[in-house]
């Protein structure tokens, strides 16, 4: 059996570090969201006036690592920009090990690849 000792409470509230903490957290949160929104809702339009004129041998890379650490739907965002993408990174999440070492499943998405004609660099 587990027993769990209860600390007592605390008096006089928070301490100036306590407060501080979170004031920067909140501060940090705001901008974080806002810098989301505002690339979020001008999206559409900063693509057209930015990527309109880019060289046919430019493309992206696609790090699946940090796309699954993120959270990130794999599957989508490997339909939704396969024109635009030349080279998928692979590493499985959490570890950054090989594929099928952790969570990710590589089975489906090489399936994936190979049904969308993907032809990239995959490394």
């Amino acid at each position: 059996m587990t027993t769990m000792a209860l600390n007592p409470a605390r008096s006089g509230g928070m301490t100036s570090e306590e407060r501080l903490v979170i004031f920067a957290s909140s501060l940090g949160t705001v901008f974080e969201w806002y810098d989301f929104y505002i690339y979020g809702t001008l999206a559409v339009f900063l693509a057209k006036f930015f990527f309109s004129n880019v060289a046919g041998n430019i493309a992206f890379l696609a790090d699946l690592y940090h796309l699954g650490r993120m959270g990130e739907d794999l599957p989508m965002v490997l339909a939704r920009h396969a024109g635009d993408i030349a080279h998928i990174q692979i590493a499985d999440v959490p570890d950054r090990g090989a594929p099928g070492t952790g969570v990710l499943d590589y089975e489906a998405l090489f399936g994936q690849l190979a049904a969308q004609d993907y032809p990239g660099w995959i490394g």
